[in-house]
């Protein structure tokens, strides 16, 4: 039997945000030519974030098997800014968000 310690590490000790992402989007973030994900200012996404602190966060393709690291993406939590912007994945009309940083501005 192999060593526990051979696991793969397992997001039970510390907080990780967890996102899933369309395909185009995920891309995006792997090249890093897309800084931020965004989610709706909803009262889900306030509780989720607002006043929380993550260790990392964890961009994924849909919804992969946890083994599945090429569908994964983690990087570490560098907050949140809430914007207004408009995109056709929301609708014609400007929307409030919630902003998720997840490159630096300086990373491209």
């Amino acid at each position: 039997m192999g060593n526990t310690n051979d696991r793969p590490r397992v997001h039970q000790h510390c907080r990780v945000l967890v996102l899933p992402v369309k395909g185009e989007f995920f891309s995006q973030m792997k090249a890093r030519t897309k800084l931020f994900e965004y989610r709706l200012r909803t009262p889900f996404w306030r509780k989720r974030l607002v006043g929380r602190e993550y260790e990392e966060v964890c961009v994924t393709l849909g919804y992969p098997a946890r083994s599945d690291t090429e569908r994964r993406l983690l990087v570490p939590w560098q907050g949140y800014e809430e914007q207004t912007l408009q995109h056709p994945f929301f609708g014609p009309e400007p929307v409030d968000v919630f902003a998720i940083r997840i490159w630096p501005a300086n990373v491209r």
